[in-house]
């Protein structure tokens, strides 16, 4: 049979869709009309057929394809059957295949009989399984509420399977895509690093057809987070990818947007953490996935609802600054469907750490001060809300390749980011997003050694003087005024003065580390199963994001009673004194 051409002329009409304007593109795209299918029925063992994908750059190459068999889906089964194919050819015989194939569709006769979407784990990567084309046109591009894909087979060929989908992430630091990697691994999903992003893919907007290389995206910017795959069907603006889902979310609201191969990673090994990719980046927004099921789908021209997120980043030391920015695609138009680890989540947490590696050009000394404000505006809210955090410790934390510090950034934003998401009564629609960093190198902190009080009555106050010892040499003082409780008896009474220590950051990293999901957490947990709803209105919400930043100042106790907590602008101040007190009649 002839093989099909990458411009598709043998196979069906081209009309062309009316003009629309979308952000971030400059061109117009082309929908096509419905490729002819082939009913699963008529896909038989021993088929000759060609596929379809991007091996290098924008162009669609072909491969051959061998029908091997049909694994039939059971009852049980609601993923349903599958094709099982091995492919050939010298656009595939070097590689063979893997995540960034999986979309890749099946032409028998001229006819789609369905997409390659799942390894088999075969040495060399040459065979896998294909998803039927009813099944992948069968997803709808308008879900129903609540869709959730369940990917079980029956057969035992296919238990083993999985499906050919990663993540891609471009533009982070060396180091920060290590641990991006290192958590993606500990939630079973798979990262492929491609160290550039800003400018996307670099490529006009292409039109999108079966066979062209097309991203589900979560932001586009300094920091591009998504999967790369193939179009697997096209009818009109609709776009089917992949062949498989990517969450089994159901509704959703990622970018549409093409992509830019590489090149195809060879690694024969089909390992989860080692086989044959391709090293892709997703380029330009050209519409909108809206269902993550059987099939991935998205339509051309409607765009999600972003938001902008911008990170700015400062090294006190030398006075240079690094901004990150990226516009993240808003799921609460759908209900945040995959809760609190979020695309708001997992790219807002990337952004501040790579804002904060960028300013110190990605070395990290070994004691690290500085601060981390976020202001944000909802919809749901009047006035912004906003929190601050202040660091002082390690640049290196516990955990092998931890950042410390800078890991403290990263899980205290995550925090903030997994309470919007999981927010139980109504989805939160964030509209802008401002992060400001400070850092400078060594420890801003100061170790109390003794004190002194001026006498005072009950309900007056006493003006107290700490005197302190500097990390790095000097000695310096803090004055500030203390109040007496109006029940203290007269008489000799002990000022209790508590600092705080230097931040510990391995329990940070261990947060890093769970980005995409599974993180143990006893006391979420608890209120989980008791039924607790945590923040019932949008304020109250904001109220606790705003209540998030931790202690690290002073607290004085008078008499045992507490009586004032200080924070300390720009240093740390640690130990403990007992300073007398003389209470009046």
């Amino acid at each position: 049979m002839a093989k099909v051409g990458s411009d598709h002329s043998n196979l069906r009409p081209v009309r062309r869709l009316t003009a629309f304007l979308m952000p971030f593109t400059a061109g117009v795209p082309v929908a096509h009309a419905a490729d002819p299918i082939l009913p699963l029925a008529e896909v038989q063992p021993g088929m000759s057929c060609t596929g379809l994908s991007v091996i290098k750059g924008t162009a669609v190459s072909s491969f051959d394809v061998e029908i091997v068999d049909v694994l039939p889906g059971g009852n049980a089964t609601v993923s349903g059957p599958r094709i099982l194919i091995r492919v050939s050819g010298p656009a595939v015989d070097a590689t063979g295949i893997g995540p960034g194939f999986s979309g890749s569709p099946i032409y028998c006769n001229g006819r789609n009989a369905g997409a390659i979407s799942e390894s088999v784990g075969e040495y060399g990567n040459k065979a896998a399984l294909a998803t039927p084309i009813e099944q992948i046109i069968g997803t709808p591009v308008d879900p129903p509420p609540a869709t959730r894909a369940d990917r079980t087979h029956a057969a035992s060929i296919a238990r083993t399977a999985r499906p050919l989908a990663a993540l891609t992430v471009g533009g982070l630091s060396p180091s920060l895509g290590r641990r991006v990697s290192t958590a993606a691994r500990k939630a079973g999903r798979t990262v492929i690093q491609v160290p550039t992003s800003g400018g996307g893919a670099g490529i006009p907007p292409q039109t999108l057809v079966p066979g062209s290389a097309a991203a589900a995206s979560y932001t586009s910017g300094d920091i591009v987070l998504g999967s790369v795959g193939t179009v697997a069907y096209t009818d009109g603006p609709n776009v089917w990818l992949f062949g498989h889902s990517v969450d089994a979310a159901g509704p959703r609201a990622p970018f549409l947007q093409d992509a830019r191969v590489f090149s195809v990673i060879n690694q024969p090994l089909a390992l989860p953490d080692a086989t044959t990719f391709k090293l892709a980046l997703p380029g330009n927004n050209l519409g909108r996935v809206g269902n993550d099921a059987t099939a991935t789908v998205g339509k051309l021209g409607q765009q999600p609802p972003p938001f902008p997120m911008q990170v700015d980043t400062k090294d006190d030391d030398t006075g240079t600054g690094r901004s990150v920015r990226v516009q993240v695609a808003d799921e609460a138009s759908v209900g945040n469907p995959i809760g609190d680890i979020s695309p708001f989540t997992i790219a807002g947490s990337l952004a501040v750490g790579q804002a904060a590696q960028a300013a110190l050009g990605g070395n990290l000394p070994p004691r690290l001060s500085g601060s981390m404000c976020v202001r944000m505006k909802w919809r749901e809210v009047k006035g912004p809300i906003s929190t601050c955090f202040r660091y002082s410790g390690s640049s290196v934390s516990a955990e092998e390749g931890g950042t410390g510090v800078v890991d403290l950034m990263t899980a205290d934003f995550q925090t903030i980011a997994s309470l919007i998401g999981s927010f139980t009564f109504r989805p939160i629609h964030v509209e802008d997003v401002k992060v400001a960093i400070h850092l400078r190198r060594g420890l801003r902190q100061s170790f109390m050694t003794s004190g002194r009080a001026t006498p005072a009555r009950p309900g007056g106050t006493s003006r107290v003087t700490l005197n302190l010892a500097n990390a790095g040499g000097g000695r310096d003082t803090l004055e500030t005024t203390v109040p007496v409780p109006s029940r203290t008896k007269p008489g000799r009474r002990i000022i209790s003065v508590v600092g705080t220590g230097l931040d510990d950051p391995a329990a940070a990293s261990e947060i890093v580390l769970e980005l995409f999901g599974d993180e143990e957490n006893p006391e979420a947990e608890e209120k989980a199963l008791a039924g607790e709803p945590g923040p019932r209105t949008a304020a109250e919400l904001a109220d606790e994001v705003e209540g998030l930043e931790r202690f690290s100042g002073l607290r004085f106790r008078v008499g045992g009673r507490r009586a004032k907590a200080l924070q300390v602008a720009g240093r740390r101040i640690s130990g403990r004194v007992e300073i007398p007190l003389r209470v009046r009649r």
